[in-house]
């Protein structure tokens, strides 16, 4: 997983954090490539495919991450496959990353 689409870190008092992203994705370049929500090197939750549509798809992940206290970055990474240059995040209206930490 090398490639990082969006990153934010959040520094936790040792209660469960909320991770969500959403956004869309336009590819016409095959490859069918997965995305999913990593902490740091970890993948969290499902992974989700982006499909080789030739239109902006939308997508939304969400996961509860059961970490103790601590500095954690959070990031959508390609987890598997590959796309090129005519694949992008964000193609209409951006894409938004929130992380909450639960109390």
């Amino acid at each position: 997983a090398s490639d990082v689409y969006k990153r934010q870190t959040i520094t936790t008092t040792g209660n469960p954090v909320r991770i969500h992203i959403s956004g869309d994705c336009y590819s016409n370049t095959g490859g069918n490539p997965k995305i999913q929500i990593y902490r740091d090197t970890t993948g969290l939750g499902r992974r989700m495919t982006i499909t080789n549509s030739g239109s902006a798809i939308p997508y939304a992940i969400e996961v509860i991450d059961p970490v103790g206290s601590g500095t954690y970055t959070y990031s959508l990474k390609i987890s598997s496959g590959s796309i090129s240059n005519g694949t992008f995040f964000g193609a209409d209206d951006g894409n938004v990353l929130t992380i909450t930490e639960l109390k």
